[in-house]
């Protein structure tokens, strides 16, 4: 199958997921909002440290804290949101195989040995 065929093909299944799509992909964009941020903070961090600024170090460094938490919030959500569609994808084509089997007549399985 060429790959342009074999992701058409896939798309299909994807169609039906797409409102539990929406929230992964916002997730995947607050987490990545993230990193600049975190960034930024290390570059005032390593300021405050070079000019001995101890109020500047604890607030950078709370500031830090919140942003790691809030970056594994949004990581979480991407991870679940994303592993349900993939679950909920998964299950489809399970189902479609097996009802594909249960349609086969009983000459099929007669002349057909296993593992072929």
């Amino acid at each position: 199958m060429k790959q342009k065929s074999l992701v058409r093909y896939l798309v299909q299944y994807l169609r039906p997921y797409w409102p539990m799509l929406v929230p992964g992909l916002i997730f995947v964009l607050v987490f990545t909002a993230f990193w600049p941020v975190l960034s930024r903070l290390a570059g005032q961090l390593s300021a405050d440290l070079g000019n001995s600024n101890f109020n500047g170090l604890v607030k950078v460094a709370l500031m830090g804290c919140g942003v790691y938490i809030c970056q594994g919030i949004a990581q979480y959500g991407l991870t679940t949101s994303m592993a349900k569609v993939s679950f909920a994808i998964t299950l489809d084509i399970r189902n479609q195989a097996y009802e594909h089997l249960l349609r086969l007549g009983s000459d099929y399985f007669a002349k057909t040995s296993v593992g072929d």
